[in-house]
């Protein structure tokens, strides 16, 4: 059975599906647990510029959602960065490598440019499709981290660009509330350098699921226990077209890894040139030296 959950933004409408879940999902084990799931969901947000579950989902961290975003526009990938921001994602390190094995950055890094350029010179065009899933290395399995995500499609219908999302596998509780601020982020991105606004993101799942860990944290979000706290507009994306004129998709890549690069503290604070790059960058060292205390810590 298919579902259609149509949402205005994230910041209202995740509690909205959270309770289709309740009410709607069915007891499905996996390799990590029981959980309850829905199959071949569509999450329809009208606005993806508010993405952020702030205030309605405990122990959240939009920081998550804004170091992966960086490193996707960038084409990166820097795990260790990442498990600073959240000491977690450690566990879906390969052991031989310490690196992420579906890491979304490096697999989009060659194609976004040309779909760039294929919506510029064909604003018509159902072509513009960005692959994740790689059957030559992803179908053998045998690795911690499978990308959940298979591939992007963006298209201009009136003046707008919408984009769909296509996954394999999306858990409502951590992945999908960082993954539409990363998918956002890069939405936001295309858009700009496209000069066309932000339309409809959509996002595709064959198996929408909550781990059974969560499940009491669900049924609150469910029943909006937790009630809803400010709008938390991420507050940068790359590709601001008053940036100095400039809004091709070099630009906004260069921009990303400056910014992720700061972040890194391998470039000097002063390369930032607008505001909003120097809010997510303090945002995201703060973020890690949070989480280096804590994780250190637990180590003792």
């Amino acid at each position: 059975m298919a579902h259609l959950i149509k949402i205005e933004n994230n910041h209202v409408g995740y509690q909205t599906i959270m309770d289709y879940i309740a009410v709607h999902g069915v007891l499905q084990d996996s390799r990590n647990g029981k959980t309850v799931e829905l199959e071949d969901v569509v999450i329809e947000v009208a606005d993806p510029t508010i993405t952020a579950a702030n205030g309605v989902r405990p122990y959240y961290s939009p920081e998550i959602g804004l170091v992966e975003g960086l490193q996707l526009i960038s084409g990166v990938s820097d795990s260790a960065l990442t498990a600073q921001i959240q000491p977690n994602f450690r566990n879906y390190m390969e052991e031989d490598t310490g690196k992420f094995w579906g890491a979304y950055g490096p697999r989009v890094v060659n194609q976004l440019p040309v779909i760039v350029e294929r919506l510029r010179e064909d604003p018509d065009t159902r072509q513009a499709v960005i692959t994740l899933w790689d059957p030559e290395f992803d179908a053998q399995g045998g690795k911690k981290d499978h990308p959940c995500t298979s591939l992007f499609n963006f298209r201009i219908r009136d003046g707008k660009l919408n984009m769909s999302t296509f996954m394999r596998s999306n858990d409502a509780i951590h992945g999908w509330t960082y993954d539409l601020i990363q998918f956002s982020m890069l939405m936001q991105s295309i858009a700009a350098a496209l000069k066309v606004e932000v339309g409809t993101y959509s996002h595709h799942v064959g198996s929408f699921h909550v781990y059974e860990p969560h499940w009491t944290v669900a049924a609150e979000i469910a029943r909006n226990d937790h009630g809803i706290g400010d709008v938390y507009k991420i507050p940068f994306f790359f590709g601001d077209i008053h940036f100095h004129g400039k809004c091709d998709w070099e630009s906004i890549q260069k921009r990303a890894f400056e910014t992720y690069r700061v972040t890194t503290q391998t470039l000097p604070w002063d390369s930032l040139k607008a505001d909003d790059e120097k809010r997510i960058a303090e945002s995201l060292i703060l973020k890690r030296g949070e989480q280096m205390v804590k994780f250190a810590k637990t180590m003792k």
